[in-house]
């Protein structure tokens, strides 16, 4: 049984999964590849807090180190539900289901076009 589930690896997902495991918690991140966020296909990213002018790609590649090396297990793929089960969550990824404490949203924004 893992504490939390985070569902979205994007900044919030990862600054999340990081905080816990700083305060003792197992954790898990559940998101789609990296080459299939929005912020991979940024050419530039100016306005992230001590990485100015850096690629969506370089930044997202750093983020993807950081939980690997804070032993952070990353669960590619789509959650699919979430569903509460007394106490806990149990949350589908594609055919497997992940039980846990807490369930964190990080899912980010999607671009409409207009």
């Amino acid at each position: 049984m893992t504490d939390i589930i985070i569902i979205g690896g994007g900044p919030a997902g990862v600054s999340a999964a990081l905080t816990a495991k700083h305060r003792n918690k197992t954790v898990k991140i559940i998101s789609n590849s990296a080459e299939q966020s929005n912020l991979w296909k940024a050419k530039t990213v100016e306005n992230y807090p001590g990485c100015p002018n850096v690629s969506g790609e370089e930044l997202l590649s750093a983020f993807n180190k950081q939980i690997e090396d804070a032993g952070i297990e990353l669960i590619t793929g789509r959650a699919l539900n979430a569903l509460p089960m007394g106490e806990t969550f149990s949350v589908s990824c594609g055919q497997d289901y992940y039980d846990c404490k807490a369930i964190i949203l990080t899912v980010g924004v999607t671009q409409q076009s207009t």
